[in-house]
């Protein structure tokens, strides 16, 4: 086929998917061959899961080494699931949508530009009594009702990444995103949900040779959630408002209500990377320091102020990939060793008084390796994860507490087989277990997901891709047994000609 007719065919095709995906309203989630092969991400290499400060570290300054070519990306995301396996205030269903425009342009050889547009559709079913969009780790001052109904969120979400060098071996970036959402509960009162979400990136890389690259990064960041409560006197019913100081403690209100949450952190991150020169090892490594504090206010006034609350920690990463050439050329092996340390606390809004502390420490170790059978086309792979987690909580306020080590052992296998030079398909597999020795989680469970994915290239300038998830969690601790499905379904396009 002559090269211009098929550029005018693929920039129609690109302008027929835009209008399929405007009568549509798809929920963004990343995606790569990598998740179609049961999330293999220690032991397959993929251009999107390189271990470099870009992919593994977020770092926007490494941009324009990590992607050289022109792109625009596609995907429409659709996800569903119920059950009755869920913590309290948990829905008990939802039905999530999504569409995400995404695209790069190589400005010059020193300047790169990325633009992204999202707009999703997420409906949580059958939420009992929860009004906030995530009671469970935003500390614990939160509010709740005494209905049963489905919340509906919407909105949009833009972002954008820009990368310079303008001295040999230094790369500086920026990285911007603002999204908003509203959302309502469709029972009375029908609160009404409002969230905005600001973040930023300032970063720098530097390159010390062909091999080692070294990075630093600040992620500030700025969350606001307001919620409305308006009795309808109309109605004949006045529903409750039940505000928590932490999880025991709440105080009952039938009046109009308006809680405002403003989150306000920040994270600031080390990381490095290594690449040896017939790249049979890679190496990455980070460090980080993360704080972040809500304050929540019930009014205008200083009176108002109902509590705040402030977390704390500390992460580190190390991942290595090692392809061992002396036995074997097809053989890759892959380790990760995953560092998390978190302190919370909660205040009086007004006095020196502490309502509550709570402190979490895990370590992750995952292992695996993979083997590209190249003869017959055919990649295997498979990895460990041992999570262990030590956690306490300390409810001074509701005289509550706890203190347990609750770990968590998964299983990952993949295969991907490549059909020919433009067609592969692949299938993944994931089983965990989770085993909480704490009265929050209120449930150890069992979980198994099973993927399907597949790739179609167009004469190198348009790939497709398709994956289908299929999740089922089944209690451990609980009679009768519960369970909770979901689905997942995600058509995702990248065009290399624009």
């Amino acid at each position: 086929m002559n090269e211009n007719i098929l550029k005018k065919v693929i920039k129609s095709l690109i302008v027929f998917f835009i209008l399929i995906i405007i009568s549509y309203n798809p929920l963004f989630s990343q995606i790569n061959r990598i998740e179609s092969m049961g999330n293999l991400f220690l032991v397959i290499e993929d251009e999107d899961n390189n271990l470099n400060l870009y992919n593994k570290g977020g770092n926007s300054a490494f941009l324009l080494i990590d992607e050289p070519k022109d792109w625009l990306k596609i995907n429409l995301l659709s996800n569903s699931g119920n059950g009755s396996l869920h913590k309290t205030y948990e829905p008990a269903g939802k039905n999530n949508y999504s569409i995400h425009f995404e695209a790069l342009k190589n400005i010059d050889e020193n300047q790169t530009f990325k633009g992204i547009i999202d707009y999703y559709d997420y409906k949580r079913k059958d939420v009992y009594r929860a009004i906030q969009t995530n009671i469970y780790g935003s500390g614990p001052f939160f509010i709740t009702d005494s209905t049963t109904g489905t919340i509906d969120f919407y909105g949009p979400k833009i972002a954008f990444e820009y990368n310079i060098s303008f001295i040999k071996d230094l790369y500086l970036g920026l990285n911007f995103s603002y999204g908003g959402e509203k959302g309502i509960k469709k029972i009375y009162s029908k609160p009404e949900i409002t969230n905005r979400y600001i973040s930023g990136q300032i970063s720098m890389v530097y390159q010390l040779n062909n091999n080692i690259f070294i990075g630093a990064k600040l992620d500030p960041f700025y969350n606001y959630e307001k919620i409305e409560l308006v009795k309808d006197p109309d109605s004949g019913t006045d529903p409750i408002t039940f505000k928590y100081r932490g999880f025991k403690i709440f105080r009952k209100s039938s009046d109009d209500y308006t809680r405002h949450n403003r989150n306000k952190g920040f994270d600031v991150e080390a990381q490095s990377s290594y690449k040896s020169q017939d790249q049979s090892l890679q190496i990455y490594i980070s460090g980080s320091y993360f704080r972040q504090g809500i304050e929540y206010q019930d009014g205008t006034r200083d009176i108002d102020k109902e509590g705040y609350w402030q977390e704390e920690g500390y992460k580190g990463t190390l991942e290595t990939r090692y392809r061992l050439d002396f036995l074997d050329k097809n053989l890759l092996f892959g380790l990760g060793l995953y560092y998390r340390n978190f302190e919370s606390w909660s205040k009086h809004p007004q006095l020196p008084i502490i309502f509550s502390e709570n402190k979490y420490n895990s370590l992750e170790i995952g292992t695996g390796f993979s083997y590209n059978f190249t003869d017959i086309g055919l990649l295997l792979g498979i990895e460990y994860h041992k999570t262990i987690c030590d956690s306490s909580l300390n409810d001074y306020l509701g005289n509550y507490s706890f203190d347990g080590s609750h770990p968590k052992d998964e299983i990952r296998i993949g295969t991907e087989y490549k059909v020919n030079n433009n067609i592969w398909l692949r299938l993944g597999y994931i089983r965990f277990s989770n085993n909480p020795d704490n009265q929050l989680n209120e449930f150890k469970f069992n979980h198994n997901l099973y993927s399907f994915g597949a790739s179609y290239l167009i004469e190198n300038y348009v790939k497709i891709d398709f994956l289908l998830n299929f999740g089922k969690k089944e209690s451990k601790n609980l009679t009768p047994d519960l369970t909770f499905k979901e689905t997942s379904a995600l058509l995702f396009a990248k065009f290399f000609v624009f």
